[in-house]
């Protein structure tokens, strides 16, 4: 078992097993032959602008090692280029050419993510018709005359849970044409902007790329480019695993990933942990697929930030255990994520996997979430005790914790959603202005089937707790404070595929407006299950229960048991007044680490 250094001052002429003989490169380390139990340890204070493709594998018992050593801050592997020597464009537009770039989508100013410029600033224009999957069209006073975005990308709302971006291929008054977007057609009512286009660059930070040209335009208002450090992702991937296993990586930056920071192909039983993960173009961590699956992944006591679609991507997996993390700002910039369903969550575990394993994600701290926190549809998942703090910021129709089962739920078994803390899933403004109710704290979606959702606490929600065409759940014990729409929404698309078989007991509802229960179906409404032993506090008194929108309503629970044979042994006390517990303690800047990591 050997032991291998790294160093910035080193020298790939060395033997590399000393601190004075420590070799120099990354590239040193990915043509080098390593054994079990051997270690690969980088200097502290040192940063590689290369990508480490490790080629050896470990074992269980002795994995190879991936550490730091010396003292100061952790060694860093990044995929940056640092942009200087800007040449001046005039009316405060600076540019910058290099025959390298890829085709840029992350850029930070001073280590903050910007995203591209963007017309209009901060709104959306109302798509007020659409053709299919290639035109929107809105109100031609909407648009300048003088502008024409053709070769720009447009960022294009055509549902609540779908933001697509492609290339605008014509611009004609209020008229957009378009390519390269997911199948589904735009939608009236719902909305766009334009983005990496150069009559986007009006203020500060607004930038746009030439993938032509290989040319990277950014306006500066009245500053100089030099009082800025300004930084983008060029490496595809800054650790690039591909079919190795039994590595173990401790306390290492990973940063600055065009596609991911950390890429693992077919690759086994590979842990991380105590790593910063931070600015990746799309992903954190991506697990690929080729020939093989990417297993037993590890992540632990990591902090993962600033990532523009998911923090942890993990399709198809036999297992993958997430603990300890502290995980920040998924998706937090409209039009950055991928095309199409399942893009845009924070952790996304999982399409359609019946392969047994164990999909372990608790003690979590995440925060700031475009989209779901937790996405996942497979058997024997624990999610417990995560805390997760504002979700669905950039699009709707999502939860914090959100589970999928349609194409078969009944396969799917040993799930648990359990003691988790779920604050601020609120509404956000989509573009025609409208405060959408599609938001929701717990999210058992079409056939999700055998999930136990217990003891969660959940304050601030436009929706508590939400089963969708969903069978066979227990929902016990939980908490629910301030919802605005309802602590409990039960939905069934059509008769066959209604919400049957739920036992759904012992609950607390604490809310203001809305309802505490709401039920929709055209039909089914007694078939959902067994609602009993619950809590509803509503002190502003009126409605406790909504059925079919407003078509029926109940302020007793002695009516709705009546109408619906519901919540016969439940209790309400109208006077009681609501103890929302206070959710700052709950955001921190880190997760709780062991403390070995340091």
């Amino acid at each position: 078992m050997a032991v291998y250094y790294i160093s910035p001052n080193g020298d790939d002429s060395r033997s590399g097993n000393s601190q004075d003989t420590a070799w120099k490169t990354c590239e040193k380390v990915n043509c080098s032959k390593f054994f079990p139990g051997d270690r690969i340890r980088f200097e502290r204070g040192g940063k590689w602008n290369e990508t480490l493709i490790p080629t050896s594998s470990g074992t269980a018992e002795n994995p190879i090692v991936i550490e730091p050593y010396g003292e100061g801050a952790p060694p860093i592997l990044t995929g940056e280029i640092e942009i200087t020597e800007w040449v001046n464009e005039g009316n405060n537009i600076y540019s910058k050419t290099n025959p390298d770039f890829k085709n840029l989508e992350l850029l930070t100013i001073d280590g903050n993510t910007r995203e591209k410029g963007r017309f209009p600033k901060k709104t959306y224009l109302t798509t007020t018709s659409a053709s299919g999957n290639a035109s929107v069209t809105t109100k031609s006073a909407e648009f300048p005359s003088s502008l024409d975005f053709k070769g720009g990308e447009i960022v294009v709302t055509k549902n609540s849970w779908i933001q697509d971006k492609g290339k605008i291929t014509g611009h004609s008054n209020g008229t957009l044409t378009y390519a390269g977007t997911s199948k589904y057609p735009a939608s009236e009512g719902w909305g766009f902007f334009v983005q990496n286009h150069a009559s986007c660059l009006t203020e500060f930070g607004d930038w746009w790329f030439d993938s032509s040209a290989k040319k990277l335009f950014m306006h500066f208002g009245e500053e100089y480019p030099s009082a800025h450090v300004i930084k983008v992702a060029n490496s595809v991937s800054v650790v690039d695993v591909k079919r190795v296993n039994h590595l173990r990586f401790e306390n290492i930056d990973i940063i600055y990933g065009h596609k991911q920071c950390v890429a693992l192909t077919n690759a086994k039983d590979n842990t991380f942990k105590c790593c910063n993960i931070r600015y990746a173009g799309a992903h954190g961590f991506q697990h690929y697929d080729l020939g093989g699956f990417s297993d037993g992944t590890t992540i632990e006591g990591c902090t993962i930030q600033d990532t523009f679609n998911n923090a942890i991507k993990a399709n198809n997996n036999f297992s993958i255990t997430i603990k300890n993390c502290a995980i920040s700002r998924n998706y937090i910039h409209p039009g950055t994520a991928g095309n199409g369903d399942g893009n845009g969550s924070t952790i996304a575990l999982g399409i359609d996997n019946y392969r047994g394993g164990k999909y372990i994600v608790e003690d979590n701290l995440i925060e700031d979430s475009g989209y779901d926190a937790i996405h996942f549809s497979m058997s024997d998942v624990s999610v417990k005790r995560n805390k997760i703090y504002s979700s669905c910021l950039t699009k709707e129709d999502g939860g914090a914790i959100y589970c999928f089962g349609k194409g078969g739920g009944e396969k799917y078994v040993n799930r648990q959603i359990c003691e988790n803390t779920i604050v601020n899933t609120l509404a956000l403004t989509v573009p025609n202005g409208w405060k959408a109710q599609e938001v929701y704290a717990i999210y058992l979606d079409e056939d999700c089937q055998n999930v136990i959702v217990e003891n969660n606490t959940v304050i601030n929600a436009v929706n508590g707790i939400y089963l969708h065409a969903a069978k066979n759940n227990q929902i016990r014990f939980n908490k629910v404070y301030n919802t605005t729409y309802s602590g409990l929404y039960v939905k069934a698309n059509n008769e066959t595929e209604a919400s049957t078989g739920n036992t759904i007991t012992d609950n607390e509802f604490h809310f203001f407006s809305g309802c505490g229960v709401r039920l929709v179906s055209k039909n089914n409404l007694t078939n959902i299950g067994t609602i009993n032993r619950n809590r509803y506090v509503k002190p502003t008194g009126g409605d406790l229960f909504d059925v079919n929108y407003g078509g029926d309503k109940y302020s007793s629970i002695a009516s709705w048991t009546k109408a619906y044979g519901y919540d016969a042994n439940s209790s309400t006390d109208p006077t009681t007044k609501i103890p929302i517990p206070d959710p700052d303690p709950i955001k921190s800047k880190s997760a709780e680490s062991d403390e070995d990591c340091f």
